[in-house]
């Protein structure tokens, strides 16, 4: 297939996506959205620089984080919207999709030598469709506050820089591209540290060329200065106050995709010590290695905070190269696999993609549609005009929806997050979905029992709806 068959077949990923999405039409979402409109408004009222310097300072000084590049990012997505929810979801859908378009272009060079990639349409057109059937995308799709998309980016920033034809003329041309790239990246999230093993090899490959080492010698020492940097920050703030055993202890219980991804980087680790044993050539194999390496220490990053949704976006590019790998592989070592022509098997992952985007990402966005028609309905107001409190058990999800009703409806309407929800009284209301919002509880099951009225009930299984608990 021509590379511009490739580029077709491509687009209708995105497409599909944005279709959902004007389809459904959601509402915003639950966790940082409706900070990100307040701090719109004041952006406009303030100026874009102050508003950003000023959160800057807090986030670094008073949580202890550093993301520079995300209060950029919020001017972005959410001013050209001007409150409307569907705007700023195209927006952030699109710039998603040329993320993995960007990041699958700048990873060519790096996979091709570690994985002895040929076709690179082939293989920049399967990177791309693979970052659609890696199930936990769809949380960038539907959240446009979901910052691991800016992680992945300027991840593949880093790699292009490296391997940029201006890089490679001098020492100084290579600091000039190199330093800004790590400078920026190093400004998006904590995650990106997962990357600097990957950023490493990659030198060591680019410098194995011309048998002079001295960029691998100067990268090392900024990435350690840049971890460094994040530990130092990482010092003054509170938000990693729950990281810990506790909490690993939870996820090693809870965690279903800890497992997996372990069970992935060691097939990929041990098909490149296979290929090794062919090749025997140790740059080949430092890179083949820092993409399940990156995958071990995700998992190992994340066990004393917490993973799945959201937070597993950042491993995309590691789960990506990873299954490549295996491909490759197998397509290598297993006659019956290798006869199978590269036209079906794109097709295969292509229709793959397809069903993992349908059945993840539109669920989801049916569910944020169901908040919409709460949001704008005649029921909602007589919860307001009762002046009773709207209970929501989602910590983040009560403070966002009292803050989008003011915003939005001038209304200021008490929400907030119940301590036990069988203890609830006749006559209170509710909001929810199970298991979108909930502390355990099945609200359809409320229902079902006659132990509640669903004032407007969802669309879908799974959905939001709003509740008036009965008089038994």
């Amino acid at each position: 297939m021509s590379k511009r068959g490739y580029f077709l077949l491509g687009l209708g990923l995105p497409l599909l996506v944005l279709a959902m999405l004007f389809y459904f039409r959601p509402f915003w979402g639950l966790m940082d959205d409706g900070v990100n409109v307040f701090l719109v408004e004041k952006m406009r009222s303030e100026g874009i620089f102050r508003i950003w310097w000023d959160m800057s300072m807090y986030d670094i000084f008073q949580q202890g984080r550093m993301r520079l590049m995300y209060f950029l990012m919020v001017p972005v997505i959410y001013m050209p919207a001007a409150g409307s929810s569907v705007v700023a979801f195209a927006i952030n859908i699109v710039w998603v999709c040329l993320t993995f378009a960007f990041v699958a272009a700048a990873s060519w060079p790096s996979l091709s030598y570690a994985y002895g990639l040929k076709n690179k349409a082939f293989a920049v057109f399967l990177f791309f469709v693979l970052c659609f059937a890696y199930p936990w995308t769809m949380h960038a799709f539907r959240a446009p506050s979901v910052h691991e998309k800016l992680v992945i980016f300027f991840a593949g920033l880093v790699l292009a820089a490296q391997y940029s034809k201006f890089a490679s003329r001098s020492l100084p041309h290579w600091l000039g591209v190199m330093v800004p790239s790590l400078v920026l990246a190093l400004n998006t999230k904590e995650q990106i540290a997962l990357y600097f093993p990957i950023f490493l090899a990659a030198q060591v490959h680019v410098d194995s060329q011309k048998k002079n080492y001295r960029r691998t010698a100067l990268l090392l020492f900024l990435l350690l200065a840049s971890a460094g940097v994040i530990k130092w920050v990482g010092t003054h703030g509170t938000y990693k106050s729950a990281y810990g055993l506790e909490r690993a202890k939870i996820t090693l219980r809870n965690s279903k995709s800890l497992y997996l991804f372990l069970a992935l980087a060691f097939s990929a680790q041990a098909a490149a010590f296979v290929d090794f044993l062919k090749h025997r050539k140790w740059p080949r194999l430092l890179l083949a290695s820092s993409y399940p390496a990156g995958l071990v220490l995700f998992v190992l990053l994340m066990l004393p905070w917490g993973m799945g949704g959201y937070l597993n976006c950042a491993a995309t590019i590691f789960v990506v190269a990873c299954a490549i790998a295996l491909g490759k592989f197998a397509r290598t070592h297993w006659r019956a696999f290798g006869r199978l022509p590269l036209k079906f098997l794109g097709a295969s992952a292509y229709g793959l993609a397809v069903l993992v985007t349908v059945v993840t990402v539109a669920p989801d966005l049916s569910a944020y549609a169901d908040l919409r028609r709460i949001f704008e309905s005649r029921e909602i107001e007589e919860v307001a005009a009762s002046g009773k409190t709207l209970w929501m058990p989602c910590s983040e999800g009560a403070g966002t929806m009292q803050t989008y009703w003011k915003e939005f409806r001038g209304v200021d309407l008490k929400v907030r997050v119940p301590a036990d929800p069988s203890s609830m009284r006749a006559g209170e209301y509710w909001l929810g979905s199970f298991p979108r919002c909930t502390n355990g509880e099945d609200f359809a099951q409320w229902v079902a029992k006659g132990e509640a009225v669903a004032m407007v009930a969802p669309a879908a299984k799974g959905g939001f709806m709003l509740l008036k608990r009965g008089t038994k």
